[in-house]
């Protein structure tokens, strides 16, 4: 979210910690079942294979509430196989072709980070578009219209007579002509930065015929001022730019005069000469952020340094000796991410957090006497805020649920007159279970996870049912079986809902309150009716995988287990008749485990790995580990033919880091951390090959495929659909 990129370190750092302990703390309010019942299956031996000095220890899985517990899982010493033939520290770089081409064919939702009110339209930053909506009457907001894909997320907006401009990421700077709120054009993607840093625009205001972005470079935390000229048809040209103190510094402005933090202080600047300042206004320490509102033509200043918000009024008539006016009762406030004001009120807000786990707080200034403002109240909103705009006598609240507008015509008591989501009915997209026609979507909707499901069938889905905000732990993906969906719960178990009437989808299965079974993204693995989940001990991987058998999946059994030799588990994925599992923190160990009895799963031999991994995808015989992040970039092929014998068929330079994987046919397709999806040619495996790719606008986020379409779960900037030819 906008205002969250722009904090201090140390706020980031501070507010990370709480979130971190807030998650940690976090139980289900609602009634759970019974723990899930344990059948006992004697572990079978596992196929033999030579001792090593060391052999893995088997582990016993304590049960909360056990009759009979579990039989220790067989003994199998590890394994360590050398790569065959060693590579060499200089991989080769992965070879590529244009053989592919993607089409971006759909994109729906995202999570509105910017607004801007225009008399009766408000308008959105919606993911990667501008979205407008008709807020005449404000109990009943109607969408009219939204701009193409640009090529990045829109991260700020600000309008200047028809056009809006938006700080877009990679893209930069883009220009929309809103003459018709119902037909938004792109009237320009963005001029060339003539010289400055690469585009990564993060923040825009406007003042005095120009406009001004925040570019920030986070690959070594620079940021600049760049600033453009708008000639007479509203075609912004570039000027000028110059760093800026701090790299996620917020700057403000008025009409005619810009407002930029730095290290002596706030510095009153003439928009036409921006590197020259009318004045400084001193603060005795650095100061970060900047905001202000006009009321009355009284302009409020509130800063942000180490010390705290700062509260303050200024006669700036003269802007080379601004003159502070004194407050009677000076206002008091706490951190805050926003400002705005309308005609009766001065509104801040705060938000920490992220998605559907966090917390909100708007604070309410009445300031019908401009010269005497007072605190009137303090609310939360329900909506994790990304920005707030007043108008008239109305504020309106944007943010991860959405679009409120509220009546503040009382200033101590504000009334929420009506509310908007977009036509795709969901805001940001987690996860998707794809399906015909009836889609499963996992998102977060400012209190906790929710699972929806959705027509397909027309080109814009249809919202059917959605369940109850889940305010355990998080929802971490969707997996289906049959007329079952089975959502894994972070550090606790498993969700299960019955989707036999997609329009209303009811729950099965809860976790328990405390449980042995243990989730993390990537970790699972549905075969038929079959869960496999590690176990945990004082919620740590103990080194146990468990079986679980859905036959029932509104009394799920845990049937047996088998110690992986891992300490850590990464991420696990199905091939033919095995799973391979993947330790993690650059432990470079992979578990192979027979399933070809399901319900009696096996370890059959570990191998050490040349080089770290962090994602596994499988073709055929074929295992593909890749990494993400800065972990590695490298592509190590290994052949699994012998499931005793994995070797390794070679390795090779990736110029990206994999997040994400899925396989269709003889095609690997990933997304990486620069938002690009790559499809790999692996119909021969020891020679892989990049032959197409498509670079999305937003964050990177979850990979899916059904048939020929894969789906992007971009998080705030909603659905992506793809389709390839040839």
């Amino acid at each position: 979210m906008k205002h969250l990129m722009n904090q201090n370190f140390w706020l980031k750092t501070a507010v990370s910690l709480i979130i971190l302990l807030l998650i940690t703390a976090c139980t289900v309010t609602e009634a759970r079942p019974t723990i899930i019942p344990t059948v006992v299956t004697p572990t079978p031996q596992a196929t033999a294979v030579p001792p090593t000095p060391e052999p893995t220890t088997a582990t016993v899985i304590a049960l909360a509430t056990p009759t009979t517990p579990l039989a220790a899982p067989t003994a199998v010493p590890t394994r360590y196989i050398e790569p065959t033939p060693t590579p060499t520290p200089n991989y080769p770089m992965l070879p590529s072709e244009n053989s592919l081409s993607f089409a971006l064919q759909n994109q729906f939702g995202g999570m509105p980070r910017a607004l801007l009110v225009d008399d009766s339209v408000a308008y959105l930053a919606v993911g990667p578009r501008l979205v407008a909506v008709d807020v005449t009457d404000p109990a009943a907001p109607q969408f009219l219209g939204q701009s193409p894909v640009v090529g990045d997320a829109l991260f700020d907006i600000v309008q200047v007579g028809a056009r809006v401009y938006g700080a877009a990421g990679r893209a930069g700077l883009v220009m929309f002509d809103v003459s018709d709120p119902t037909s938004i054009q792109l009237a320009s993607g963005g001029p060339n930065y003539s010289g400055a840093k690469a585009p990564n625009a993060t923040q825009i205001v406007s003042s005095n015929g120009r406009v001004f972005i925040s570019n920030v470079d986070y690959t070594v935390v620079e940021g600049d001022l760049i600033w453009f000229d708008l000639a007479a048809n509203g075609q912004p040209t570039f000027a000028s730019s110059m760093p800026l103190d701090e790299a996620n510094a917020r700057f403000s402005a008025t009409a005619d005069l810009l407002f930029i933090p730095s290290k002596a202080g706030i510095q009153v600047v003439d928009p036409q000469n921006p590197t020259q300042p009318l004045s400084v206004i001193e603060a005795g320490q650095e100061v970060y952020q900047v905001f202000t509102a006009v009321h009355h033509n009284l302009p409020y200043l509130i800063y942000m340094d180490q010390q705290g918000t700062h509260f303050t009024i200024y006669d700036l008539a003269d802007p080379t000796s601004p003159q502070i006016v004194p407050q009677n009762q000076p206002v008091s406030l706490n951190f805050l991410s926003e400002l705005t004001s309308n005609d009766n009120i001065l509104a801040t807000s705060f938000t920490f957090g992220e998605f559907g786990y966090c917390s909100s707080q708007i604070t309410i200034v009445d300031t019908t006497q401009p010269e005497a403002p007072q605190k009137t109240t303090e609310f939360d909103p329900q909506n994790c805020i990304s920005e707030i705009a007043g108008s008239g006598e109305l504020l309106y609240v944007a943010g991860i649920s959405g679009l409120q507008i509220f009546s503040t015509s009382d200033p101590a008591n504000l009334q929420l007159l009506g509310t908007y989501t977009n036509p795709f009915g969901l805001q940001t997209v987690d996860d998707i279970l794809p399906g015909q026609p009836t889609s499963y979507v996992l998102t977060s909707e400012g209190r906790g996870s929710i699972i929806a499901s959705l027509d397909m069938a027309q080109p814009t889905p249809t919202l059917l049912s959605q369940t109850e905000p889940f305010t355990g732990n998080q929802i971490l993906q969707l997996l289906g079986t049959g007329q079952t969906i089975i959502a894994p719960v972070w550090n606790n178990s498993m969700l299960i809902f019955d989707t036999t009437n997609p329009a209303n989808l009811s729950q099965l299965y809860a976790p328990q309150e405390e449980g042995e079974v243990l989730s993390q993204l990537h970790s699972t693995a549905l075969v038929g009716s079959v869960l496999y989940m590690p176990m945990a001990s004082q919620y740590v991987f103990s080194g146990n995988l468990g079986t679980f058998d859905l036959q029932d999946p509104s009394n799920p059994q845990l049937i047996s287990s088998v110690n992986t030799g891992l300490q850590t588990l990464e991420t696990i994925v199905v091939g033919d008749g095995y799973l391979y599992l993947l330790e993690g923190y650059e432990q470079l160990k992979l578990a192979i485990i027979d399933i070809s009895q399901p319900l009696e799963p096996k370890l059959v031999s570990n191998i050490t790995l040349p080089e770290d991994a962090s994602r596994l995808a499988v073709v055929g015989s074929t295992l593909y580990a890749m990494c993400a992040g800065d972990r590695c970039q490298s592509l190590t092929v290994i052949d699994v033919a012998d499931a005793e014998r994995p070797s390794i068929l070679n390795q090779w330079q990736l110029p990206f880091g994999v997040v994400d994987s899925v396989t269709i046919g003889q095609r690997l397709y990933t997304i990486s951390s620069d938002n690009t999806v790559r499809a790999l040619d692996v119909s021969q495996p020891e020679q892989p090959k990049v032959i197409g790719a498509i670079a999305l606008p937003g964050s990177y986020g979850r990979l899916t495929a059904d048939e020929n379409t894969l789906y992007v779960s971009a998080g705030a900037n909603g659905l992506y659909m793809l389709t390839t030819s040839p």
